[in-house]
C-alpha cells in the first residue's frame, strides 16, 4: 500500500516539475518582453513607435 502511494506521489511531483520547467521560462519571456517594450528607446523599436 505504501509503495503505491509513494509511486503516485513521485510521478505527480515529476509531472509538476515538468510543467514548471515549461511554464517558468514562458513567464520569464513574457515579463522580459513587456519590460523591453516599456523601457527600450524609440530607435530600438522596429516601427519607430513607442
Amino acid at each position: 500500500m505504501w509503495g503505491a502511494i509513494t509511486e503516485a506521489a513521485t510521478s505527480g511531483s515529476i509531472m509538476f516539475g515538468a510543467v514548471l520547467s515549461a511554464v517558468i521560462p514562458i513567464i520569464i519571456y513574457i515579463v522580459y518582453r513587456k519590460l523591453h517594450q516599456a523601457g527600450d528607446p524609440a530607435w530600438k523599436h522596429r516601427d519607430g513607435k513607442k
